[in-house]
């Protein structure tokens, strides 16, 4: 939720001030500025929730992905236990997809940035 009131209170005051660009043009910088402030803040976010994800919550979720293994095929608790490395490899294959999304999400912010700093120039 706090995302969503920064992200829309930050796009209001830029599209506010690119209104009043018109009136004196230095608002134009702090309409950039707010795109600025709002890159910055969704790289934050998505840095933040990219190493929960996946370094601080990795064996939550392996452990999700054993459970998930075991009641769904005929494998057992021991073949499972005996084979964990086959396994983890299998796991971090699976989500490697989700992580390359979530690293071009990052991408995308860091260019949006670029672009909105180079157009200050």
């Amino acid at each position: 939720m706090r995302n969503i009131i920064f992200s829309i209170t930050s796009i209001l005051f830029a599209i506010l001030f690119g209104v009043l660009r018109n009136v004196w043009q230095g608002f134009s910088y702090f309409s950039v500025s707010c795109c600025i402030i709002l890159c910055i803040y969704w790289i934050i976010v998505f840095v933040i929730e990219f190493i929960e994800k996946y370094y601080k919550n990795f064996n939550e979720g392996f452990n999700e992905y054993k459970v998930y293994l075991i009641n769904s095929t005929t494998l057992t608790t021991e073949d499972f236990e005996n084979n964990k490395d086959l396994y983890l490899d299998k796991y971090k294959r699976m989500i490697r997809k989700d992580k390359v999304i979530d690293i071009f999400k990052i991408l995308i912010c860091l260019s949006l940035l670029s672009v909105c700093i180079f157009s200050l120039f």
